[in-house]
């Protein structure tokens, strides 16, 4: 997340209204929009991919990569120009980062107490086990399932070998003997560009050693934001909150894939083996398509009334089930003016909270409690916080919120009232009586910002698992303390690698909402990942001639493009007066503007002579500390 300006790219379905006029589609930002658009259709289709990926083409690809390690191994010898080479393997090394030590968590952009334990990426859902103490599940944007075996144990990979790494959602069964069902929900449902699309729904019946496959034709390509799994049902039921996902990273033009009819909530009645979709209209008009669903992205099943189920809509609201899903009702939340994006809820024991984003996907458009399983609805308080003079989350569109991206909510099953509720956005929160109040749980860091998971401990009251775009954290509610749990999942987002050009055992990387990092295979692997700069990490390289210099760019923000130099090898980096002088230049120019994440490059024959590419190439010749437009324009 960058501080003052975008945190990550705000992806939404275009709204069917009349905005889109004549002089809206000819407007200079519109024809430049789609000028980017037209030029990334270009290159891609020169791939072969044309708007996105085929479908079963990634699921295809990896089969065929499957069967072409087991080929590898199966062969002790390779041929290579007629002659056998024994004992050549075709292996990767993984590097880690395991974890990535020395950063510092910032919340809107300001960096708050000291550095945490160890960060990884981003945790998507989390889910414990009950049944056996410390045994947790954890679902990652890109990484897969990861599984903890007890609460000394290493989290392990379960999902390596499924044909989509991307997670969205976790369901646990713990009615099932001998084991817990597990059921996973692939592709990312959390509306960025980087939200990557998934392949279906998954189950395993034994802690993630074999898998089966379910809705592959109709979930593929979508994302599954959220599952709700009713164990009294034999077969099961089971709900699916569907929505949209890309295939792109941030620093690309993104592709919606899929197809917008797979959005909504969809039903099946048999434990996954047929799934019916709720058809368009079912819950109200949907203001982004005349004939296709909303995307849902929240459903639940209260366990003490499982007939009882809330779902989610985007861009609609919040509805109720009291039949089991054979009927739906909106619920009527109190002052709810000027439309409404991403909502979450949460409900136990008859006491249901929903909180809801507004339209324009920044800050929250409400808060509400029911004591009846949805069916009445009051008005509570949306939390917030004060950061170093910084407002994050709350409900104004100035504040630094990101309600379509940072959403989770859950409540305290060991609080019998129900009045126990913790809700994570960019900041992380806990109120004890029913969203009156609340407590920033995260004053003086501790854990990571951007919030999409919670789990409460079974084995201690209260405490709870948190997901994040840093990994998974406890939150020990006796000792208010936080502790990282992440020296063993690896699963950190790397936006890029650049390689030192003369030491093969140093390498520079920049990480998708934790900084640019600076690998050492002289250290031990629990240490081997330093954090040398902050915030979002985009490119990263070493001068190619002196790697003495090294670059990185971060996020573009609303100040413009902002990049980073180093002169020690890229153990520190500094980026002020750099991104000053690229800035002038660039509005010297008369550039529109930088991608997300804009290109950069060393020259790889003259010494600290950096290319910047954003609507015009500018180039450094004195490693970043001046800038100007290359001539002639291209």
């Amino acid at each position: 997340m960058l501080g003052a300006g975008l945190g990550v790219i705000l992806f939404l379905p275009m709204r069917a209204t009349p905005r889109s006029t004549r002089d809206d589609r000819n407007s200079t930002g519109s024809l430049r929009a789609r000028d980017r658009v037209a030029r990334e259709g270009f290159f891609i289709s020169k791939r072969g991919l044309n708007f996105g990926v085929p479908r079963d083409a990634y699921r295809k690809a990896v089969a065929q990569m499957r069967r072409q390690e087991r080929d590898a191994a199966a062969s002790s010898t390779l041929e290579t120009a007629g002659s056998a080479q024994a004992g050549v393997s075709l292996g990767w090394s993984a590097l880690g980062p395991l974890p990535l030590l020395n950063e510092i968590p910032t919340f809107g952009g300001v960096a708050l107490g000291t550095a945490l334990a160890g960060v990884t990426g981003r945790v998507t859902a989390v889910v414990t086990d009950p049944t056996v103490s410390g045994r947790m599940f954890a679902g990652t944007g890109d990484g897969g399932v990861w599984m903890r075996a007890n609460a000394a144990a290493a989290f392990v990979p379960i999902f390596d070998l499924e044909p989509t790494l991307s997670v969205g959602a976790l369901a646990l069964d713990t009615t099932t003997s001998p084991n817990p069902t597990l059921y996973v929900g692939s592709g990312e449902g959390n509306g960025s560009a980087d939200s990557y699309y998934g392949e279906g729904v998954f189950v395993s019946s034994d802690l993630g050693v074999s898998w089966t496959q379910l809705g592959a034709s109709n979930f593929a390509h979508a994302s599954i934001a959220s599952l709700a799994v009713d164990t009294t049902q034999t077969p099961r039921t089971i709900y699916a909150a569907v929505t949209y996902s890309s295939s792109a990273n941030r620093a690309d033009a993104s592709w919606i894939e899929g197809d917008f009819s797979q959005n909504g909530l969809w039903r099946s009645s048999d434990g996954g083996e047929s799934w019916i979709p709720y058809p368009a209209g079912t819950f109200g008009a949907c203001p982004y398509f005349t004939n296709d669903p909303c995307p849902a992205e929240s459903v639940v099943i209260d366990p003490a009334s499982p007939a009882a189920v809330l779902v989610s809509i985007l861009g609609v609201g919040v509805f109720r089930s009291s039949n089991s899903g054979f009927s739906w009702t909106q619920a009527s939340l109190p002052n709810l003016t000027g439309g409404v994006g991403r909502a979450s809820v949460a409900a136990t024991n008859g006491v249901a909270y929903a909180i809801v984003g507004a339209a324009d996907g920044i800050e929250f458009a409400g808060f509400y409690k029911s004591a009846n399983d949805g069916v009445t609805w009051t008005q509570a308080s949306v939390p917030s916080a004060t950061v170093g003079g910084t407002m994050i989350d709350g409900s104004n569109s100035s504040d630094f919120s990101q309600s379509f991206f940072d959403q989770t909510i859950a409540v305290d099953p060991a609080d019998a009232t129900g009045a126990t509720v913790v809700f994570g956005s960019v900041g992380i929160y806990r109120s004890t009586n029913g969203g009156t109040n609340w407590t920033s749980l995260a004053p003086s860091g501790g854990t990571h910002s951007d919030q999409h998971a919670i789990a409460f401990d079974p084995a201690s009251a209260h405490s709870f698992y948190l997901g994040n775009d840093g990994g998974i954290y406890r939150f020990d509610v006796g000792t208010l303390n936080w502790t990282a749990l992440n020296t063993s999942l690896s699963v950190a987002q790397a936006q890029s690698v650049g390689p030192h050009p003369t030491d093969s055992t140093v390498v520079l990387a920049g990480f998708i909402d934790n900084g640019t990092a600076l690998y050492n295979a002289a250290q031990p692997p629990a240490s081997s990942w330093t954090q040398v700069d902050n915030l979002d990490g985009g490119f990263a390289l070493f001068d190619t001639v002196n790697p003495l210099f090294a670059y990185h760019s971060f996020a573009t923000t609303t100040a413009g493009a902002w990049v980073s130099r180093s002169t020690n090898g890229g153990t520190t980096f500094t980026s002020a007066a750099s991104s000053a002088a690229l800035q002038t230049a660039m509005a010297t120019a008369g550039d529109y503007g930088a991608a997300y994440f804009p290109p950069l490059a060393s020259d790889p024959a003259v010494a600290q002579r950096v290319l910047f590419g954003a609507h015009s190439v500018y180039v450094s010749n004195d490693g970043m500390a001046t800038w100007s437009q290359q001539r002639p324009r291209i």
